[in-house]
């Protein structure tokens, strides 16, 4: 019994430790999303109000990534009926990749393949198997109940927003058509720009066909995942090279291997303390 109550608690303990990151850090949460159409800057209007999607879907691909093919026909053929779709390029290898969508994919939703998909910042599929799936659980989803921000004002490239928040900030993207590197097809409302706020006043990039300001709680999102299907289906990893850790991820990261295998050399020695231990214990009874 000793014995096992001891290796519990070394499992526990490096579990904590090659985690990488503590109950401290807090979990994120997407609260609001508001969409504008950029072609009010072109119509001579002072200021441009957005609106609140049904649902808002996340999708992160790339051009390398064959299995994304089918997906990116998937949303332009067959979307989920009252959802706004936005694309990100988090691999180093596109042409169209974009730092900030990286962040996102890799420390905040946690993910490292693609195609991937996330439902409203909350609900994740994987794979070909999985997306295939969008619209089923799409609709199985309750209505979304965006909250948070209170009011938008476009003026040129200065975006004004309120919010009834407190302890969140805005993350404002910028959506342009480009084209797929090797297909040649287009991809609309693909991520470009980003920046964030939150003092309620920035200047962002008006350079394309959508804004998007999404309101969080910062830190990373549990995502849940919508399908019972294979999750690697149709899933191709982004190279860990490819991936940028922080620095103070890997100063976490490298000593914490270190000590696991350190922990599993000396495991022996333990177990033989162990059961000298227990075998003392029992001469002192007798």
């Amino acid at each position: 019994m000793g014995r096992t109550l001891v290796l519990l608690l070394i499992t526990t303990f490096c579990l904590q430790i090659v985690g990488g990151q503590t109950n401290e850090d807090g979990k994120g949460e997407l609260l609001d999303v508001i969409v504008v159409d950029l072609s009010c800057t072109t119509n001579n209007s002072s200021d441009c109000e957005g609106f609140r999607p049904q649902h808002f879907i996340e999708y992160m691909g790339a051009d390398w990534c064959e299995p994304c093919l089918a997906v990116e026909a998937q949303l332009e053929n067959d979307p989920p009926e009252g959802a706004f779709i936005m694309k990100h390029h988090p691999s180093v290898k596109d042409s169209s990749y974009l730092g900030a969508s990286e962040f996102r994919f890799t420390n905040i939703l946690g993910l490292w393949g693609l195609p991937s998909v996330i439902i409203d910042g909350e609900g994740l599929l994987s794979g070909t198997s999985q997306i295939a799936e969008l619209n089923s659980a799409t609709s199985n989803r309750t209505s979304t109940s965006f909250y948070g921000i209170t009011s938008i004002q476009l003026n040129e490239s200065t975006l004004t927003w309120e919010t009834n928040t407190s302890g969140t900030f805005a993350e404002i993207w910028t959506l342009k058509t480009v084209k797929h590197s090797n297909e040649g097809y287009n991809l609309t409302n693909l991520a470009v720009n980003q920046t964030h706020n939150n003092n309620g006043t920035v200047k962002v990039d008006t350079i394309g066909e959508f804004l998007v300001i999404m309101l969080h709680i910062d830190g990373p999102v549990d995502l849940e995942i919508q399908s019972n299907a294979f999750a690697h289906g149709g899933f191709d990893p982004i190279d860990e090279d490819d991936i940028s850790y922080s620095e103070g991820d890997s100063e976490v990261r490298i000593p914490a291997f270190v000590f696991l295998v350190m922990l599993l050399l000396i495991m022996p020695a333990i177990y033989q303390h162990i059961n000298q231990m227990k075998l003392t214990k029992e001469s002192e009874e007798e």
